[in-house]
């Protein structure tokens, strides 16, 4: 392969062009992206044109380190044509041709040409002969034809030969091919050098005008780098440049590549391209640094383009990619790439403006500049294992980068810019769904020189794009209403516990006992109290109730309560309390206990289970027609897609021997209630909806916003956590009945999905009076919609004129389209004055979707000086941790207002939900700071107004900050590394469903 000098080369950093090392000779690497399968093996024939217009007048130049002089005549043209072709893995010369227009006049061909160029008789010769030359054609045998004519005496003119005995001039061969850097070794090319053509041209001419073909066979070429491989289909390479360079007698070069005519075609499509370049003093003979300038366009198009990635160790487990062995699929791992993207046609155009400054070594010391990209993809498709997902229509993607700059020694390229991306869903797709319109996004971005970044991302995600087929952000014309706006009284004014019952519906009961549960140990003793004390009805509401220690001890103090004649009622969301298909065999055992002794219970989003259930008993009572297929062969995606695909062919077959037909019309049922959910939608368009789905091995966009228009329901859930004894006693806040919530405050060390922590730091409140009355009343709306099934009344409020004043809110977004919550939260921050308190512990902290309204609320709140500070979960902490990841983002925004945010030290996860406003307003409850509360979730809050309270709230939420957390600075999270940030940028796009 060709040497080409002067290659400049950051050895450490990989960001400009660079040689690899031999065991990788047919790569090569440019910005950290090497390109596979380009060397000289991929050119069958090239051609290079200069055409040269040379200066009238007298010139110098040096000629194999000897010093010619010329004399040029007016409009003096030259052309150089350089032809090679491939000899068997060679690359070898056709032909290179120099011809002029008009003879070139040597003035001293004895003293430039001889290897004496001072001696006497060379000067004496050179004082009486001049050489006249035409044209230069050396062959692919090496041989040299010289067109040329000596004038002796200055008068006569005499063609010469290539060696002429009496001149004693040298070998031409060696003079023309050495200083091309060219050795001619079994008409091959081993070096081919233009630098000092360039430089000799540069002495002769202001301007040259160049055009350069290249073919080659059918290859593949691949670029690699940053765990990517982009590829297209084969094709035949073809390089067409033309365009223009100027040559200054400082050596400095600037060339002009004409877009209109210059492109290349190969597997990776057709690139068409354009470019201003420049570098002064490109000879560099002192060994002083340069500065070089590029202008560049590039517009390429490539139809099936190929990438292949690799994602993080999880998915790779998840999802491991196939590799054929004498066509016998096996489950092993190729190389590092797990995952595939392509696109039917992409259109990419980039414009780029760079400065440099290159050392001696022509290493970059430093760059500046800016950049743009557009991208366009049509139907662009995402897989894993050959499975995945299909865009029907078109993506749009631009990326700006408005300033960028370089220094030696640095880890990465500073910049800063900004990305956007605009989804335009197919014609088909619009038709089928009216409402659904292009989405549109926009990203900023920064990054240092130590590879850290900063993403400012858009306040949307993808559930806005699919708003109109399903609402899955929340009712953002019910929240941020003119009440929570107007009237702003002083907290526990008269005036404002009227404006909080018009904006939540709920009332201000003073109640006759109102006590703080820390943590279960405080909570467990006092629900086992008031269920043993019960002496007409308990009702209570979870979305966990585990079988574990806690879980029976609660099932059994409810079943003695039921056994002694006290009527007991419950709600269990089923879709909280599961934590593997393996549970779905067979039903939960808590469950069992629960009905075999008589307790009353509705299960919340139960057609799941349901549904899996009755498929995994069909299946596993037919192992002639299902084979091993059942719940626990179902450890990841794909398998579980795998046994989907089986059932689907069992209904679908008409030769599936020893299977009834009403076991068929079983499995469509079960399949119909697994994936119809509460969609009223009829069995056979469920199960062709799925069979659609399951057929390709590409979910296009029309079935995905199918399944979220039928699936969707599976989000939401009952969080509402009580527990009622007779009607005027109850328990309220965060826990849920197992382990980790209600044995949370004592030493013992808890196994919670493999991982050895202690219990869960929690809240509840105990309530004895008309604060009580009001969450029976909230369960009784709840136990109505489930079983249409009104029960008992319970106590009347009795308006007692003393205790602690207590409202009870309850949020169920899916029922009564309410943000009654969100809407408290908000007027409460708007009251408050500079100084006084707005303090948030919660499990999880990402105020998206309907949220984004109540954090640019607590951003205000802190710019005027409301002391705000959040409490929740570190990635250590947190049972979610890409949550925690995302919410960066936010958490940025408010120190930077002025806020404080604490996350807890590892070991303990804080799962309590604590709202304190100024000195005399705590909420406790069950509602997290995310969206899933805000819309996809019911919940439960009780605001306690009492100044004594909300002190013993301070003091607990004080030593959870200073003590069990630490605070987040900004300096600490300003940036992260790229990869992090991206990672973090990316969930967001989903941070509505967390």
């Amino acid at each position: 392969m060709p040497k080409v000098e002067n290659n400049i080369v950051q050895n450490s950093q990989n960001l400009i062009l660079e040689n690899i090392d031999n065991n990788k000779k047919n790569t090569f690497s440019i910005m950290g992206i090497s390109v596979s399968g380009l060397d000289s093996s991929c050119i069958n024939n090239l051609n290079l044109v200069l055409n040269v217009d040379l200066a009238a007048g007298k010139k110098k130049i040096r000629f194999k380190n000897k010093e010619a002089l010329l004399d040029v005549r007016p409009n003096t043209k030259a052309l150089i044509q350089i032809k090679l072709f491939k000899n068997i893995n060679k690359l070898a010369i056709e032909h290179i041709k120099f011809s002029f227009e008009k003879k070139l006049i040597i003035k001293n061909p004895a003293s430039s040409m001889t290897s004496n160029p001072n001696n006497l008789t060379n000067t004496i010769k050179d004082s009486l002969v001049d050489l006249k030359l035409k044209e230069v054609l050396i062959d692919q045998e090496g041989n040299v034809s010289v067109n040329s004519k000596i004038k002796i005496l200055k008068l006569f003119n005499k063609r010469i030969k290539p060696l002429i005995n009496p001149l004693k001039m040298p070998d031409l061969e060696e003079i023309f091919l050495s200083n091309l850097g060219i050795s001619n070794d079994e008409n091959s090319i081993d070096n081919l050098n233009l630098k000092n053509l360039l430089k000799d041209l540069g002495s002769l001419s202001s301007q040259a005008f160049f055009s350069l073909d290249v073919n080659g066979p059918i290859k593949d070429l691949f670029l690699n780098g940053n765990g990517v491989k982009i590829k297209g289909h084969q094709e035949m390479l073809k390089i067409i440049v033309k365009g223009a360079f100027d040559l200054d007698k400082e050596g400095g070069l600037s060339i002009n590549i004409h877009k209109d005519y210059s492109h290349i075609q190969s597997s990776l499509g057709k690139a068409q391209f354009g470019a201003d370049f420049y570098i002064p003093k490109i000879y560099n003979a002192k060994k002083k640094p340069i500065n070089l300038t590029l202008k560049a366009s590039i517009t390429n198009e490539i139809n099936d383009i190929f990438i292949e990635a690799a994602t993080d160790k999880a998915i790779t487990q998840m999802m491991p990619r196939t590799q054929k062995k004498d066509d016998k699929p096996t489950e092993s791992i190729v190389d590092d790439f797990n995952t595939s993207f392509g696109s039917k046609k992409l259109v990419a155009t980039m414009g780029i403006d760079i400065k440099a400054a290159l050392d001696p070594k022509m290493n970059i010391s430093s760059m500046n500049g800016y950049a743009k990209m557009r991208t366009k993809f049509t139907d662009a498709f995402g897989l894993s294992k050959d499975r995945g997902i299909e865009l029907s229509g078109k993506l749009y993607n631009e990326l700006t980068i408005n300033k960028f700059s370089y220094h030696q020694g640095d880890a990465f390229i500073k910049s800063k810019g900004s990305a956007a991306f605009l989804i335009k869903p197919s014609r088909k797709i619009e038709e089928k769904f009216p409402g659904i319109k292009p989405f549109n996004t926009k990203y900023k971005f920064s990054t240092n020189s130590t590879a850290q970044a900063k993403i400012v991302p858009s306040s949307k995600g993808l559930t806005h794009f699919l708003y109109p087929v399903k609402n899955l952000e929340g009712h953002y014309e019910r929240i941020n209403n003119d009440l929570t706006k107007n009237n702003i009284c002083e907290i526990g004014s008269k005036e404002y516990f009227e404006q909080i019952k018009r904006i939540t519906g709920a009332s201000i009961r003073n109640t006759q006992k109102v006590k703080l549960l820390i943590d279960g140990q405080a909570s467990m003793p006092e629900r086992i109290k008031l269920i043993n004390e019960a002496k007409d009805f308990i009702c209570f509401q979870t979305l966990v109730f585990k079988g574990d220690k806690s879980g029976l001890e609660y099932a059994n103090a409810l079943i003695n309560a039921s056994q002694r004649g006290v009527k007991v009622y419950g709600i269990i969301d089923s879709l909280g309390n599961i934590e593997s298909f393996d549970e779905l065999e067979h039903e939960h055992p808590i469950y069992k206990l629960l009905k075999d002794n008589e307790i009353k219970f509705y299960l919340y989003n139960s057609f799941l289970e349901d549904g899996l259930r009755s498929l995994f008993k069909i299946v596993d009572e037919h192992p002639n027609v299902f084979g091993v297929m059942n719940a626990k062969n179902t450890k990841n995606i794909h398998q579980i897609i795998k046994f989907f695909q089986k059932i689907m062919e069992v209904i679908d077959s008409s030769e599936t021997k020893d299977f009834e037909k009403s076991k068929k019309r079983e499995l469509a049922r079960a399949m119909h209630t697994l994936f119809g959910g509460k969609t009223e939608v009829s069995t056979q368009t469920a199960i062709n909806e799925i069979r659609e789905a399951l057929e390709s091995n590409r979910l296009d966009l029309n079935a995905i916003l199918s399944a979220v228009k039928h699936l969707s329901d599976i989000s939401y859930r009952w969080h509402e956590k009580y527990l009622v004894a007779d009607g005027d006693k109850a328990i309220i806040g965060g826990m849920n009945i197992a382990d980790e919530y209600l044995m949370g405050g004592s030493s013992e060390i808890l196994n919670l999905k493999g991982k050895e922590q202690l219990a869960w730091r929690d809240t509840d409140v105990l309530l004895h009076g008309d604060g009580a009355c009001d969450v029976y009343k909230n369960f009784r709306r709840n136990w109505f919609y489930l079983s249409n099934h009104r029960l008992e009344k319970g106590p009347k409020i009795s308006h007692p004129s003393t205790g602690k004043q207590v409202a009870i809110l309850q949020h169920r977004p899916m029922i009564d389209q309410d943000h009654n919550i969100s809407n408290f939260l908000l007027y409460n921050l708007r009251t408050l004055s500079p100084g006084q308190r707005a303090w948030f512990e919660t499990a999880y902290f990402l105020p998206r979707g309907v949220l984004k309204i109540l954090q640019e609320e607590l951003v205000n709140a802190a710019k005027r000086g409301v002391d705000v500070r959040i409490l929740t979960n570190s990635e250590k902490t947190s049972d979610f941790g890409p949550l925690v990841e995302s919410c960066i983002f936010d958490t940025r925004e408010l120190i930077r207002a002025g806020a404080k945010v604490y996350h807890r030290k590892e070991g303990r996860m804080v799962h309590s939900k604590v709202s304190i406003f100024g000195d005399n307003l705590t909420l406790v409850g069950s509602w997290n700071f995310d969206n899933r509360s805000a819309f996809h979730d019911s919940e439960d809050a009780c605001a306690i107004y009492d100044q004594e309270l909300t002190k013993d709230m301070i003091a607990t939420l004080e030593k959870d900050m200073y003590e069990d957390s630490y605070e987040v600075k900004l300096a600490d999270i300003k940036n992260q590394p790229i990869a992090n940030e991206l990672k973090s940028a990316v969930m967001l796009l989903g941070a509505e469903l967390f």
